[in-house]
């Protein structure tokens, strides 16, 4: 059984990063009406919060804008595959990267619903022929499986992965 994702999901976060994009000239506009005002000597309590409030959405639009550039990357290889007692996936990581991992379902410790989202959480014995591999990390033992790549939580060793999830 094969399941490749849709790209809805790459296109509504290329919707949020053009929104934070337009969004940071507009602040930057608000921030300068308020230096204008304090120039002409406007009280205080008018051009003060314009400034910081300007700046403050500024700031926050940057960071959106910086956290889906990073986010956005072609779907169009990403798969999730079953076969016999393997199971194979590759999806979005981070940074043009991608997460790829072969599981041998015997290595398998536990599987982890995720309550807050679509996916679940893979955790397996580092001893096994599984190999999960993504970003800098050349081996691990957990793995986000979702159709919008992985969240960058990691699990404790207790069960609960980051308090999001339980076991199935």
């Amino acid at each position: 059984m094969r399941m490749e994702p849709s790209e809805d999901f790459m296109y509504k976060r290329m919707d949020k990063k053009d929104r934070a994009l337009l969004a940071m000239p507009v602040c930057g506009m608000a921030a300068f009406v308020g230096v204008v005002l304090a120039a002409a000597h406007y009280p205080v309590l008018i051009w003060l919060p314009i400034i910081l409030l300007s700046l403050l959405l500024l700031v926050a639009a940057a960071l959106i804008y910086w956290n889906m550039k990073r986010l956005i990357m072609p779907v169009s290889g990403c798969f999730l595959e079953l076969q016999g007692t393997c199971f194979f996936c590759v999806q979005p990581y981070l940074d043009d990267s991608y997460e790829k991992c072969r599981i041998d379902l015997q290595d398998v410790e536990c599987l982890i619903r995720d309550r807050k989202k679509h996916g679940f959480y893979i955790k397996i014995h580092l001893d096994g022929k599984s190999v999960i591999q993504g970003g800098i990390e050349k081996k691990r033992k957990t793995l986000y499986v979702c159709p919008t790549g992985y969240p960058g939580d990691w699990s404790d060793d207790k069960g609960e992965i980051a308090g999001r999830g339980k076991y199935l």
